[in-house]
């Protein structure tokens, strides 16, 4: 099991391999960040994401070589510079590894606008279907700043707050929302919004929470693509990608103009539960 301690290591190495994933990162410089020894960060990260610290960089990479290959026309060399490998040919190979596209086949599969799904591998997430919703509404506590630390701090905050006025945490419906894309170069990082959100009942509206420090508000209603993310929180990245990157493109599915969010089977504060283990709900509005 993880402490907290452990978590706020880890986020902190995200954090870091967000804004670094192009330079050589090495396992002692990431347990410096972590405040962890060498041996026990390699052990500690894997546990954690399931991923070793060398596979996690390398999905950050390839995950930053999709959206210019699909966003920008940067010739292959400058993508594979920027999405940290020394050269043309090492990209290639780690591309067309994890997709079975070279960079050239898959930049060539969108502009033809075929079908290159069957190339791509994702792991942690299923689609389970449309649901179709009422408005729901919630109390929540918004946080801003890098998405691994806002997100831990809103929802110590809210849930510090229900604890206090007698109201049994384990018995409510949480929802995450991130109010912004970190990938959008119109949003500065300090400004990332992040909404920790319990959605409202009878014990609720009997208590004072919405006389704290909290505010109101609701989930819109309208119809939503539902998906199951595995894993960490810190791997939801890699689900909303694959999910915008791909699956809307290949459903020909279009979005509303309301966040999406997250429901949580299990939230990893109210319980012991490896992260690994853990199930999320990822709500998308489509039209």
């Amino acid at each position: 099991m993880f402490d907290d301690s452990y978590r706020q290591a880890i986020q902190r190495v995200l954090a870091f391999i967000e804004h670094h994933y192009d330079e050589n990162l090495t396992l002692l410089q990431l347990s410096k960040v972590a405040r962890i020894s060498q041996f026990h960060f390699h052990r500690i990260f894997t546990s954690y994401m399931g991923l070793s610290p060398g596979q996690y960089i390398k999905v950050k990479r390839i995950e930053h070589g999709v959206r210019e290959l699909s966003h920008s026309k940067k010739k292959t060399i400058d993508v594979a510079l920027s999405s940290g490998y020394e050269n043309h040919a090492s990209f290639n190979k780690a591309f067309k590894k994890e997709l079975g596209l070279n960079p050239t086949e898959f930049r060539q599969a969108i502009k033809e606008k075929g079908n290159y799904m069957s190339h791509l591998k994702s792991n942690a997430v299923e689609f389970l279907g449309f649901q179709n919703r009422e408005a729901t509404p919630i109390l929540y506590v918004r946080k801003t700043g890098n998405y691994f630390v806002s997100a831990r701090a809103a929802w110590e905050e809210i849930l510090k707050t229900m604890d206090k006025l007698g109201i049994k945490t384990n018995e409510h419906e949480y929802i995450g929302i991130s109010q912004d894309n970190p990938h959008d170069e119109d949003v500065n990082e300090e400004d990332l919004r992040f909404d920790a959100c319990v959605v409202n009942s009878q014990a609720i509206q009997k208590s004072d929470l919405a006389k704290q420090s909290v505010q109101t508000g609701e989930i819109a209603g309208g119809r939503y693509a539902v998906f199951l993310h595995r894993g960490p929180y810190e791997t939801l990245s890699d689900s909303y990608h694959y999910i915008y990157g791909h699956w809307m493109y290949s459903e020909n599915q279009k979005v509303r103009n309301v966040p999406p969010f997250i429901r949580y089977r299990v939230l990893l504060s109210l319980s012991h539960c490896d992260p690994k283990d853990l199930e999320s709900e990822i709500f998308i509005p489509v039209k």
